[in-house]
């Protein structure tokens, strides 16, 4: 799984691609870029609203009800994986420090589907997800 830019970065195949951004995912190319560097394009997009445009745009794509409160692309895609029967998650690149403080109500929401089951690499997000266990 790769969640927004990760996902022109990461050559290696991906099933899954998250992101709460899909007119930035198009509009920046994301995908050509994968493609150019030879990641696989058969990947299944996941997003938390259905956009016309980009459902033409994508054979597959999935429509992924996250949080009441958003807690990242990240989340989307944490939240995705442990319904889809991951049973371990490793999040990297998602320290949500800074800037990016605003999205942690959506991960202290979301807090009991996390316990046990997702870590952290770095941040704020490492921190909080070993204070669940």
């Amino acid at each position: 799984m790769a969640v927004n830019k990760a996902g022109t970065r990461l050559a290696r195949e991906i099933a899954w691609w998250v992101t709460y951004h899909p007119v930035t995912m198009l509009s920046e190319a994301w995908t050509d870029t994968r493609y150019q560097m030879g990641g696989n394009n058969d990947f299944t997009l996941i997003t938390h609203r259905n956009n016309v445009y980009f459902d033409r745009r994508y054979e597959h794509v999935e429509i992924f009800q996250g949080p009441s409160q958003t807690g990242s692309s990240t989340l989307l895609g944490v939240l995705f994986g442990l319904d889809h029967g991951y049973r371990r998650i490793i999040v990297a690149g998602a320290p949500l420090d800074g800037d990016y403080s605003t999205f942690r109500d959506g991960w202290i929401q979301s807090s009991g589907k996390l316990k046990g089951r997702v870590t952290s690499m770095s941040g704020w997000t490492k921190d909080f997800l070993e204070g669940l266990q």
